[in-house]
């Protein structure tokens, strides 16, 4: 059994020196890969190189940067995974100067441009595999959980875990078929909820 974790931030360049990032420091996935691979699931881990979490403790750890660098590592796979674990907090949005932008201007305007997703390419790349999205909300309850909802069916993907302020500090987890499955309060018991999820006949 194979499973693929991506953890961490994403980064996308501004310009030849600065780049644009989120929030996340890979812990979730870390933890993730060790709970698999203690329970003898063959894990390969792809790591956003500013994650300050200590990678984890399995096989293969690939660090990557920008969106389309994840991309390239998990569409180069030639071993398809029985499970993937999507985690990583990648960027929505990006722009590239190939100068540096003068730092002493007064105000300074940026263009970003939406990029390509990443989980909506998973199902027909690898299309035998159990797909685990995430979804940080910081709206109201209601429409986080809509979210979760419209990314499981656009993405086709098995399971969406909400998380963020618009829930508190727990996760929430949906199916595609089933809708609202459960709410766990720690990383720790998320993992253990996957790690079950995953090895179930």
């Amino acid at each position: 059994m194979k499973a693929f974790v991506t953890c961490g931030p994403a980064s996308e360049p501004i310009d030849a020196v600065r780049v644009i990032t989120n929030r996340s420091s890979g812990e979730l996935g870390s933890k993730l890969s060790e709970t698999l691979a203690a329970a003898d699931i063959d894990v390969e881990c792809f790591r956003g190189t500013s994650a300050d979490y200590p990678p984890p403790a399995v096989g293969k750890v690939h660090p990557f940067t920008t969106n389309a660098d994840l991309w390239k590592l998990l569409d180069a796979a030639t071993e398809p995974p029985d499970f993937i674990f999507h985690a990583a907090a990648l960027c929505d949005f990006g722009g590239s100067n190939s100068g540096k932008l003068e730092s002493r201007s007064e105000e300074m305007v940026l263009r970003l441009k939406p990029l390509p997703k990443v989980l909506p390419k998973f199902r027909e790349r690898f299309p035998n595999a159990k797909i685990v999205g995430w979804k940080f909300e910081v709206e109201d309850a209601d429409t986080a959980r809509a979210k979760a909802h419209r990314q499981l069916i656009e993405c086709d993907s098995d399971l969406c875990v909400l998380n963020g302020p618009a829930i508190s500090s727990i996760f929430e987890i949906f199916s595609r078929e089933g809708g609202f499955i459960q709410a766990v309060r720690t990383k720790e018991k998320l993992c253990e909820f996957l790690r079950d999820w995953a090895l179930k006949p």
